[in-house]
């Protein structure tokens, strides 16, 4: 019984200790964070003219404004409206680290240039799943090729990508998205790069019982 209470204090004592050491750290970070904040607040306001601005190519894109479709026709809506806008992919950076580089005078002027990237590469991907699932393959291949070239790291792009790959036996082309994907910086990268796994090793599946018939 000795042992056992003493072992208990152990446990008592040590988790304690890792209590107050988590308890230092958390407060740490939060210093250096604050210390971080009021530095960037201190910033002056840069120039900006020399951004990485995205500017959108319509005629890349497979608008066609005399269709019935209302679906399409919001997408086209959306997109259009973007023409005028300034777009900037910022989401690699917090609202600290843009202060810190730009200026925190240039803050709501740089999140609306993310937001319009945003605004962007959602409805590219919107559009270009629309179309896939409406079995418009060439646009559907056309829209999200684009949002690729925009940097648009979201999932379902690439996932649907590879299906319209596979769909024309462009093993080649599925590769490089997949050499692509190992580059993102996203939370998702290693679950895109299974699921493209698992699509070319079904396509592959699917072509060797179709060969043995």
């Amino acid at each position: 019984m000795p042992i056992i209470l003493c072992l208990f204090v152990l446990l008592v004592i040590w988790v304690q200790i890792e209590i107050s050491k988590s308890r230092r750290t958390a407060t740490k970070d939060t210093d250096e964070f604050w210390k971080k904040e009021r530095q960037a607040n201190l910033t002056r306001k840069k120039d900006l003219s020399d951004l990485p601005y995205l500017t959108i190519h319509f005629d890349s894109l497979p608008i066609h404004h005399n269709t019935a479709d209302s679906t399409l026709q919001d997408y086209y809506t959306r997109i259009e409206s973007l023409k005028d806008k300034k777009i900037l992919n910022l989401s690699s950076k917090s609202n600290t680290e843009l202060k810190s580089e730009y200026g925190i005078a240039n803050l709501d002027f740089l999140s609306a240039c993310d937001q319009a990237y945003n605004t962007l590469i959602v409805t590219l991907n919107k559009w270009g799943n629309y179309l896939y699932d409406t079995k418009q393959y060439e646009d559907a291949l056309l829209v999200l090729e684009y949002a690729l070239e925009c940097d648009s790291d979201i999932s379902s792009t690439y996932i649907t990508l590879a299906k319209l790959y596979l769909l024309k036996q462009d093993c080649k082309s599925v590769d490089s998205l997949l050499e692509r994907a190992k580059t993102l910086h996203s939370s998702m990268k290693n679950s895109i790069i299974s699921t493209i796994e698992d699509l070319k090793l079904k396509d592959l599946l699917t072509a060797s019982d179709h060969t043995e018939i």
